[in-house]
């Protein structure tokens, strides 16, 4: 066994993000980080001072900047968030054999061959690694599992993975919709549980089966990247191996020019950072009237156009700030408020600064997301498809509104310091410290 911590992650930016505080943390504890993934994550992971090796986990890969020839494909891969939550989590569904047991065999022989190249003290494998995870549980390598996303990501017993059981009243379902999406996710679970099954046995035919595929994990310690204080039900669910750290969120610092327009540009009005993301940014209509309710607001913005062009959004204020990239976590701790489509770490880093968000979600743990900040009141939802510019600037106004509580959870996220009770924990549930 070496002095080495190995992450196991899916070759998406998203996905990554979180590990980085948790591997810097363990490099300046003397371990030697080493991240498997596939190449489009190379670069970002050895410009940290990381090592990469090369564990191709899927078809698909996002290093968070989209060129051309992928806009186009992105733009037809998200028709179904157009259609609204139901065909969104649908056709996630029906691929989710095929985008988490990609080539799983392969992926299983290799995962194995890394983690015999490397002898880690310590493997930590993202939660949606499931080829990986198989092939660790069946050799019975000690490792963690790390959740990257919302806490309903990883299924309790007896629940359904990609059924949202929780739902913002913005998008509250109709039961007949419920009822085939409930249908649909069972089904799958069932064939993914088999797949999952088949594979654990083809590496030790003597492993355990496991009863659900899809909440495959560690058995010493699954990670949660979420604030416990915001899900005490959740606690009493999952099994006693799981911890939540509130939130893993990189240093960032703003470019000079960015710093001379927080100082220089109306610092009086209270700041709006808007960003839905690499991909979801692709809907340029929802942002043009998430511009157009912003306009009149007594507020500047920090605008991530993403995918759509900047003319398309309209006229644009002196005192707003837009580019197609912007550093949110740097930026975020100068905010009032975020607006964007509910991903676990803009959400988390969001809460680490102590900044309402309000949600435009549109698939996968986005619900949960949105559901957990309408229950806790520290922001706004508004369903991106279907509301008003009247709606979505009524949202912002609520949002705005909850700065004082979400204020207050942010002290206590940060007390957490997230990257280092990672840390901790890695090493008392492997046996390390």
């Amino acid at each position: 066994m070496t002095n080495t911590v190995l992450f196991i992650t899916p070759d998406y930016v998203s996905h990554f993000n979180p590990l980085i505080p948790v591997g810097l943390t363990f490099a300046k504890a003397g371990y030697t980080v080493v991240v498997a993934t596939g190449q489009a994550l190379r670069h970002r992971v050895e410009s940290i001072g990381f090592h990469h090796v090369e564990l191709r986990l899927g078809e698909e890969s996002n290093d968070g900047l989209i060129d051309s020839d992928r806009r186009v494909q992105i733009h037809q891969s998200l028709d179904a968030t157009r259609r609204g939550w139901y065909a969104a989590l649908a056709e996630q569904a029906n691929g989710r054999m095929e985008a988490f047991l990609w080539r799983r065999e392969v992926v299983a022989e290799r995962t194995l061959a890394i983690v015999e190249q490397y002898s880690p003290a310590c493997v930590i494998a993202v939660q949606l690694t499931y080829a990986a995870t198989a092939a660790l549980i069946a050799r019975d390598v000690p490792f963690v599992t790390f959740v990257t996303g919302h806490p309903s990501q990883f299924p309790a017993s007896g629940e359904i993975y990609g059924f949202p059981y929780s739902m913002p009243a913005a998008l509250r379902p109709q039961r007949s919709e419920s009822h085939r999406l409930l249908q649909l996710c069972e089904a799958i679970q069932r064939d993914f549980t088999t797949a999952f099954n088949a594979l654990l046995r083809r590496i030790n035919p003597q492993a355990a089966l496991i009863p659900n595929g899809l909440a495959a994990a560690s058995p010493r310690l699954a990670i949660f990247n979420y604030p416990p204080a915001l899900i005490p039900r959740r606690l009493h669910d999952l099994p006693q191996r799981i911890a939540y750290i509130g939130a893993s969120v990189r240093d960032e610092k703003p470019e000079p020019d960015l710093e001379h327009w927080l100082k220089r540009t109306r610092p009086d009005l209270p700041t709006v950072f808007f960003a839905f993301g690499s991909y979801f940014s692709v809907h340029t209509d929802i942002l043009r009237r998430i511009a157009d309710a912003l306009r009149e607001e007594p507020v500047r913005v920090l605008f991530a156009s993403g995918l759509s062009e900047v003319e398309a959004l309209g006229p644009l204020p002196a005192h707003w700030l837009v580019r197609e990239y912007l550093p949110q976590v740097a930026l975020l701790r100068h905010c009032d408020l975020a607006v964007c489509h509910g991903g676990n770490n803009t959400v988390t880093e969001a809460f680490a600064a102590g900044v309402p968000v309000v949600v435009a979600p549109f698939a996968s743990d986005q619900f949960g997301s949105a559901a957990s900040v309408e229950e806790h009141f520290l922001g706004s939802v508004f369903d991106p498809n279907h509301a008003t510019v009247d709606a979505i600037r009524s949202a912002i106004r609520s949002g705005i509104a909850a700065r004082s509580r979400v204020a207050a959870l942010g002290v206590q996220v940060r007390a957490l310091n997230g990257p280092a009770l990672a840390f901790r924990l890695c090493e008392e549930a492997l046996g390390l410290s």
